[in-house]
């Protein structure tokens, strides 16, 4: 599965369609995991919105390193947990284009001079 690329720097909106049958949608939690090695697991809780599951992932510059980490959506409703998909996340910072000025370097005076020569000149040059 292609990892889920998320801005480090910015909220990121997260939309999954998931389905529960038999049961009132009112009594299910669904809740977005993060897990990442070495780093404490963030949970974000899902506004339902019909079938659809909205998540807003908020900034995390600060809160947590960029990196690779696992996402999974939970599903509780009556005592029962289900994860019905496991993905990868990428955390990373948006693109930045940084423009700076610098002083320019003098250049050395460099002369350059360039003559014509002809196989009859080279031959007289060579002769005492």
């Amino acid at each position: 599965m292609e990892p889920v690329n998320l801005d480090i720097d910015g909220t990121n909106e997260l939309l999954f369609r998931v389905t529960v049958e038999g049961l009132k949608p009112s009594s299910t939690i669904v809740r977005l995991v993060c897990e990442g090695e070495g780093v404490l697991g963030m949970v974000f809780n899902g506004s339902p919105e019909g079938d659809v599951v909205r998540f807003e992932v908020p900034r995390l510059r600060n809160v947590v390193p960029e990196g690779s980490y696992t996402g999974k959506i939970e599903v509780l409703f009556e005592g029962r947990y289900f994860n019905p998909i496991k993905f990868p996340i990428e955390l990373r910072p948006t693109v930045r284009v940084v423009a700076e000025s610098v002083a320019a370097q003098p250049r050395p005076n460099v002369n350059v001079k360039a003559q014509l020569v002809t196989l009859r000149d080279r031959y007289r040059a060579k002769r005492p």
